[in-house]
């Protein structure tokens, strides 16, 4: 099997709307005191809104039959210059998932390293996303591609 890497198209969205059902389940049982049940990040209309914008991109990892294996959804961002920040722009990686039929096929991987490519095509100084620590498996899949804790965010439920 072939996969390539494409920006996302409106035949896409149904896939990605899909999938996102997907990792709502999987935020909602790692946290359900804080994400409801049923939850779908964005729908197929956001989907194809998103789609639209130019400071938010979609890449898509497709198989033989271009069908989406995998999806990331990239937010450029820029830090404006101030007294204590270093001005620059960053890619901000909103959601990322590869479908579960495609898991240990390395797509995701191949998928982080060609949105890195096209990162520094633009021009971005870095890439940032988060993680909930709950969610081993992502950890490990987002250190492999050579991301790093740069800070925690902590709590205490009550």
């Amino acid at each position: 099997m072939e996969i390539r890497i494409r920006k996302a198209e409106e035949k896409d969205a149904q896939k990605i709307a899909e999938m996102l059902i997907g990792i709502g389940a999987l935020h909602h049982n790692g946290r359900p005191d804080i994400y409801k049940d049923n939850l779908q990040k964005y729908n197929e209309s956001d989907i194809l809104e998103i789609l639209k914008k130019e400071s938010m991109l979609i890449y898509v990892a497709v198989d033989d039959e271009d069908s989406v294996a995998a999806y990331a959804f990239c937010q450029i961002k820029e830090v404006s210059e101030s007294k204590a920040l270093v001005g620059r722009k960053l890619m901000y990686i909103d959601d990322f998932c590869v479908d579960e039929k495609y898991r240990k096929m390395h797509i995701g991987q191949t998928l982080m390293r060609a949105v890195t490519e096209e990162a520094k095509k633009m021009g971005i100084s870095g890439i940032e996303l988060n993680v909930w620590e709950f969610n081993e498996s992502a950890i490990k899949f987002y250190e492999k591609c050579g991301f790093v804790t740069q800070k925690r965010e902590m709590e205490i439920v009550l």
